[in-house]
């Protein structure tokens, strides 16, 4: 047990390490691209391309920020700062940055997102959720398929999210479960993995 508590230990030093080095060369690399657009000699398909390529600098270091926030949970130092949080502001950034990723063109997107999604929680943290699902339904989907986001009220200070696909059915062994997300599939049908805040 003492083995395994050093390993984890110094996995999340190395993911911290690891997040911390990164932003520096992101950030370099994002003010690069975006003094690269202020030129005036490109086209306008070239410039959608750069414009493209600083929207995923964004997303990068996004990604690192989660990286980040996951070592400290694995080192017992996670810091929840409960704030107001506006879920459909965030499922729409998420679902955005999902429609960057190369391969999103092939799978149909239905949003259904209600008025005042508004939750007690930690901005972060609620994001990582959001785009585990959003990724989770896009990877484990068919060529042409369907996801289908829903978010709606369910009661005060309560808000029910659920995003789903038509991609190929988990089998039933082994099969793990969630206490806050699950998940199901069946072609040509479409299961949800549902999470509640």
């Amino acid at each position: 047990m003492e083995i395994l508590a050093e390993e984890s230990e110094r996995a999340a030093r190395f993911s911290a390490d690891a997040s911390h080095q990164l932003k520096t060369p992101v950030a370099v690399l994002r003010a690069g691209l975006e003094e690269l657009l202020s030129h005036e000699h490109f086209t306008a398909d070239e410039c959608s391309e750069i414009s493209e390529l600083i929207h995923q600098t964004y997303r990068l270091s996004s990604l690192i920020g989660d990286l980040l926030l996951l070592s400290r949970m694995d080192a017992g130092r996670l810091n929840i700062d409960l704030q107001e949080v506006d879920l459909r502001l965030l499922l729409e950034t998420c679902l955005d940055d999902l429609s960057a990723l190369p391969d999103s063109a092939a799978v149909e997107i239905d949003v259904d997102l209600g008025a005042d999604l508004t939750i007690l929680g930690d901005k972060g943290y609620v994001a990582i959720i959001l785009q585990n699902l959003l990724e989770n339904a896009r990877k484990y989907n068919r060529a042409g398929g369907r996801i289908r986001v829903s978010a709606r009220k369910a009661g005060a200070g309560s808000v029910l999210v659920s995003i789903g696909n038509n991609g190929p059915a988990i089998p039933r062994e082994p099969r793990f479960t969630s206490s806050s997300a699950s998940t199901g599939r069946e072609s040509g049908r479409m299961f949800p993995a549902t999470a509640s805040g």
